[in-house]
């Protein structure tokens, strides 16, 4: 990643591609900034694979204190029916149930692989039922990612264009009734919010820009949740917009409404920011998706 003096930043996850500046007008990037993008990015890759292997550690600690604690029941179990001839037969068969759970609590993982078909096959009719529901109500093109009051996130589509909704409000209800049509409209929860609320509780702190906050959720997407083949994203935090190119997107198109990809950005950029984000998806003649998000 590399900044200029305007604020912008520019990345890529491709190890072969050089990183481009934020800002075309300066030319080609120094070596010195190659170099320091390059050593950003590993930095970046390693602390996901440390953070990764802390999880599975984590995750393979406690399956492997379900396991002994199945043995220590199989082992008493086997204890007592030994010197308690008129209940042997039951205690010998939890004794047998107890050893035999923990030998395959311990030795398999609990790890569940979905495949991307069945996952698409589940986003797709959830994704086109609430766009019809957009479109029946007549709302507007809008759709602005955002924090509510009570820490919560909503995918919002007001009534009209240019809206603001009130930062006070919780979106309780899916459908948004206010006095002004720039208030209502529909609120779902994104399709993201769960996947950026693993991401952040993985991650080692608090990003320090824009540009770190779009970084961390690009690689997340990539090696962790392995939704998208590549990203490359440039920052412009002075002109508050983000464009991001995704290579490759799981699910589908992204300008299926609330793409997964889409939705854990822009909800990333919204817990960052503390103010409505709107999104606006194209598909490039290279065949590459652009998302360019604004605050």
């Amino acid at each position: 990643m590399s900044r200029n003096e305007s604020g912008s930043a520019r990345i890529t996850d491709s190890d072969d591609e050089p990183v481009r500046d934020g800002n075309p007008e300066n030319g080609a990037p120094s070596t010195d900034s190659d170099q320091a993008a390059q050593a950003e990015r590993e930095r970046l890759r390693e602390e996901n694979e440390r953070l990764r292997a802390r999880y599975d550690n984590s995750r393979r600690s406690g399956q492997e204190r379900t396991a002994v604690g199945l043995a220590v029941v199989g082992l008493f179990a086997g204890a007592f029916a030994v010197v308690a001839p008129m209940v042997r037969e039951p205690l010998l068969g939890i004794a047998a149930i107890g050893l035999f759970s923990a030998v395959v609590t311990w030795y398999l993982t609990p790890e569940q692989f979905i495949p991307i078909d069945v996952g698409r096959s589940t986003f797709a009719p959830l994704s086109r039922n609430e766009a019809a529901l957009v479109d029946q109500l007549g709302l507007s093109g809008e759709r602005l990612y955002l924090e509510t009051a009570d820490g919560s996130f909503r995918l919002f589509v007001p009534q009209t264009a240019d809206s603001r909704p009130p930062r006070d409000s919780t979106f309780e209800h899916p459908l948004v009734v206010s006095e002004t049509a720039a208030d209502s409209g529909v609120a779902f929860e994104p399709s993201g919010v769960m996947l950026y609320r693993e991401h952040a509780a993985t991650r080692s702190g608090e990003p320090d820009s824009v540009a770190d906050v779009v970084v961390e959720a690009g690689e997340s997407l990539r090696e962790n949740f392995e939704l998208l083949l590549s990203v490359d994203a440039e920052v412009d935090a002075e002109n508050a917009r983000a464009t991001i190119d995704v290579d490759t997107p799981a699910y589908g198109g992204l300008d299926a409404f609330d793409h997964p990809v889409v939705s854990m950005f822009g909800v990333a950029l919204a817990a960052y920011l503390d103010e409505p984000v709107r999104t606006e998806v194209s598909e490039l003649e290279s065949g590459l998706w652009s998302i360019t998000y604004r605050w």
